[in-house]
């Protein structure tokens, strides 16, 4: 596991209200600190949101379940195309 770094360092500049307030909602919906969330956009980071991690987890389900129908037999064309959309949405949300 690798260690994590002390931020000692401050990095401070003006916003204006409207900004400050998107900045926090953008963060909160991302489930990040504000902080997390700006050092991560201003260092080309890709913001992934407990969100993604849980419809990822539920596609995977799906997933599951779907190839479960196909080896019972039920219609492979079916459940065929259901597992092949099922396995692009989650290479879509997958991290790379």
């Amino acid at each position: 596991m690798r260690k994590k770094q002390v931020k000692k360092t401050n990095f401070i500049f003006r916003l204006t209200a409207e900004e400050k307030k998107f900045i926090h909602d953008q963060a909160e919906a991302a489930g990040l600190p504000a902080s997390e969330y700006v050092r991560a956009l201003a260092l080309g980071y890709e913001i992934r949101t407990s969100t993604d991690a849980a419809v990822l987890n539920e596609l995977r389900r799906l997933g599951g379940l779907c190839k479960h129908l196909y080896n019972e037999g039920m219609d492979p064309v079916a459940t065929g195309r259901a597992l092949s959309a099922l396995g692009h949405a989650a290479d879509r949300l997958a991290p790379r």
